[in-house]
């Protein structure tokens, strides 16, 4: 039994052992573990673009061919809309005009044309359009327009009630020419009250009431030559009273060279006051009508009382020398300031109607256009 036992357990081994002995036999062979590891390679080192100098600035070799990139390339689409990035993309001003591009515009503008990025300091810009030059005054175009103020001046004088003020004036000096009563006034003055002290100053008031005409007539003539801004006539200044004064002497003198002639009174020293038709040239005082007009006109155009009543009183200043040096009879004084009067009231009907809206061409730094002047 034990020598049974025995040779099973030498079977059981030798078995275990061959079984070990294929499976060695069938496994590879193992290798050496090293002990180390061999260094990893190093990535070539980039110089900093410190190390670069201004001749080395040069940008690497393509690798693509320039077949395979093609003549043109084209930058990648952007991914985000503009509108995402927070900013409105600007395009720069083209530097070229329209003429050098070859193509025709009808369009001019007067903003300068800026080109930014160029030169030393930063853009190029071209200076705005001046303004264009006010167009040359023509003297025929002035004088036309004043005689169309004259003729206006004419309308208005030769109204039913412009001439009932002549007839008024009249009647009130028929009575004084034509009775005794001019003959006492002159006798009492010339006696009472003329005196060489007195006489000086009437006889400034006698030439200057003749001289006068010179200023006015002088500033026309330079208004006539453009040396006058648009509108002068209705400046409210020298321009305005000058032209407004010839032209009350323009429609206002005609009738007193009538009434020269129609009345036929005559001087103090040549005969009686009294009317005689066709027989002398002096039954009114026509230094009287010019010496009041620039007065009375100067009154007009002020509503100050100070200034307008002082210049009322000046008016009778040339008619009171006339009748100081005894060349006139009071009647023939007073018809003659009250021609100048109507004159004037005439002139100023029609400044009236065309002074409150005043329409004149002039340039502005935008460009031509017009301005409208209403007074009221």
């Amino acid at each position: 039994m034990m020598a049974v036992a025995g040779s099973r357990q030498a079977s059981l081994l030798g078995t275990a052992v061959l079984f070990l002995s294929l499976q060695a036999c069938a496994a590879p062979p193992r290798l050496p573990v090293p002990t180390s590891l061999p260094p990893e390679p190093r990535p070539a080192a980039v110089a900093s673009p410190a190390q670069f100098t201004s001749e080395e600035k040069t940008p690497p070799p393509d690798p693509l061919p320039a077949t395979e990139r093609g003549s043109k390339t084209t930058p990648p689409p952007d991914p985000l809309p503009a509108t995402e990035r927070g900013s409105k993309p600007t395009p720069p001003p083209d530097p070229l005009p329209a003429t050098e591009r070859g193509s025709k515009t009808n369009r001019v503008s007067s903003l300068p044309l800026s080109v930014a990025g160029r030169g030393s300091g930063g853009g190029v810009s071209t200076p705005p359009l001046e303004a264009p030059e006010p167009p040359a005054v023509d003297a025929w175009d002035r004088l036309a327009h004043d005689v169309d103020l004259s003729l206006e001046d004419y309308r208005n004088y030769y109204t039913w009630g412009n001439m009932a003020l002549v007839g008024l004036g009249i009647a009130a000096a028929a009575p004084l020419a034509n009775t005794t009563a001019d003959e006492h006034l002159r006798r009492w003055y010339q006696s009472r009250v003329n005196s060489s002290a007195v006489s000086r100053l009437a006889e400034v008031g006698n030439i200057g009431g003749q001289l006068w005409v010179v200023f006015p007539l002088a500033l026309e003539g330079a208004a006539l030559l453009g040396h006058a801004p648009e509108g002068y006539d209705t400046d409210g200044g020298l321009w305005e009273w000058s032209n407004r004064s010839l032209r009350a002497i323009a429609v206002g003198f005609p009738p007193v060279i009538a009434e020269y002639f129609l009345l036929g009174a005559s001087r103090p020293d040549r005969g009686h006051s009294g009317w005689q038709p066709f027989q002398d040239i002096h039954g009114v005082s026509g230094h009287t009508f010019v010496g009041a007009v620039p007065f009375l006109t100067a009154a007009a155009m002020t509503d100050n009382p100070w200034i307008k009543y002082p210049l009322i009183l000046g008016s009778f200043f040339t008619g009171w020398s006339r009748f100081h040096e005894d060349r006139h009879y009071f009647s023939q004084v007073a018809l003659g300031w009250w021609m100048a009067y109507v004159a004037v009231r005439s002139v100023n009907e029609t400044q009236d109607a065309r002074g409150r809206v005043h329409i004149t061409p002039g340039v502005m730094s935008e460009g031509p256009g017009v301005t409208l002047e209403v007074r009221y």
